[in-house]
């Protein structure tokens, strides 16, 4: 269950942890919404890479409901979910177009009433939180730029054809569409993620190339 504050605010105020451990678990560490009684609309990353206060400072430097919960923000007409956006003044013309691409990105969510809103471990769906998920994401982002630098010399400096070439590089910095990124287009359900070969664990570009 979601403590009722700002989840990622607090996630991130460890400032004396390791800064790889401190993006370990801000990486880890997932929101699945519920009721949104406990999630913080532009406070806490529920949507996308970032917080929509980090998308959208413009928009909530202006916004009346700066620590509003999810479930604050809109209301259920004719069982049909609301926004309910407001401003401390008049928008310009400009910042109406922010709004138009926030409402584009939230407009298909829709609150579950009868839902809690959860916290989940994103390298370990199945088993939970475990020490050695902790610890291979650990070490795969510690030393994810010298590996990068690593290959970045075997992709471009070899006999390659440039198709093959181009397709590893893609690998190399996340640019194919395994199902991890798929799941930010919100196509695929939490029961489709695991991978098409081993069915076991999530499918990211790592694990489907590299593994």
């Amino acid at each position: 269950m979601v403590p009722k504050f700002g989840l990622w605010k607090s996630i991130c105020s460890v400032k004396s942890w390791d800064s790889t451990i401190a993006e370990v678990l801000a990486q880890g560490t997932k929101i699945r919404v519920g009721a949104g009684s406990k999630i913080r609309f532009w406070e806490d990353k529920w949507i996308g890479d970032s917080s929509l206060k980090d998308g959208f400072p413009r928009l909530f430097s202006v916004s009346n409901q700066k620590n509003e919960f999810i479930a604050d923000l809109g209301c259920w007409q004719n069982g049909v979910w609301q926004w309910q956006l407001t401003w401390r003044r008049g928008l310009f013309q400009w910042e109406l177009g922010l709004v138009d691409h926030l409402m584009s990105l939230i407009e298909d969510f829709t609150p579950l009433p009868n839902d809690v809103d959860r916290v989940y471990w994103e390298f370990s769906k199945a088993d939970g939180y475990t020490a050695k998920s902790f610890v291979d994401a650990f070490y795969n982002l510690k030393y994810e730029d010298v590996e990068r630098k690593q290959w970045f010399t075997l992709i471009w400096k070899n006999l390659a054809l440039p198709r093959y070439e181009i397709i590893l590089w893609a690998v190399l910095w996340k640019r194919v569409n395994t199902k991890d990124r798929i799941l930010k287009w919100k196509t695929l359900s939490w029961d489709e993620m695991t991978c098409v070969f081993c069915r076991d664990v999530l499918e990211t570009p790592n694990h489907l190339f590299l593994h």
